[in-house]
């Protein structure tokens, strides 16, 4: 009977760490995530050039040149802010002073966001109040200009 609890609860261990194995095995997902792309009208706006409304080859070849680009001025933007050391790569404790920034930075726009939208004044965005906070910044991203930042 105890080899039999023993057995039982190495296979109730071994299906609790699956997900997690899976996981990590799962390939990952190349480019920023979903909510950070561009919405599908201003990536065709800016790379359709022959207008009909899909991106060949050649437009795609263009979009992943652009997207390098930008990349690699981030890249060189993130080095000079946080690359306190000169070495021209970040250090953990640079990478951990930039991610910090970030999530300040990301807070911020969010108290800004609440702070223009709530309308109620309850501190926080109902679903009416998210709708439009979203309408004013789809709006503005539509004025940006092709290739704009």
């Amino acid at each position: 009977m105890n080899m039999k609890l023993t057995w039982a609860a190495l296979a109730g261990a071994a299906l609790l760490t699956l997900p997690a194995v899976q996981a990590e095995d799962a390939p990952q997902r190349k480019g920023p995530p979903r909510g950070e792309r561009p919405p599908r009208a201003e990536v065709l706006a800016r790379f359709d050039t022959n207008k009909d409304g899909k991106l060949d080859e050649a437009e795609r070849a263009a979009m992943r040149e652009a997207l390098k680009e930008q990349a690699g001025e981030r890249r060189e933007e993130a080095l000079a802010k946080f690359d306190k050391d000169g070495d021209g790569q970040l250090s953990d404790e640079e990478k951990a002073a930039a991610r910090a920034a970030m999530k300040d930075r990301a807070g911020e726009r969010r108290k800004d966001i609440v702070a223009r939208f709530d309308k109620d004044g309850d501190g926080k965005l109902n679903d009416e109040e998210k709708a439009a906070a979203r309408a004013a910044l789809k709006e503005r991203v539509g004025k940006r200009p092709p290739g704009g930042n």
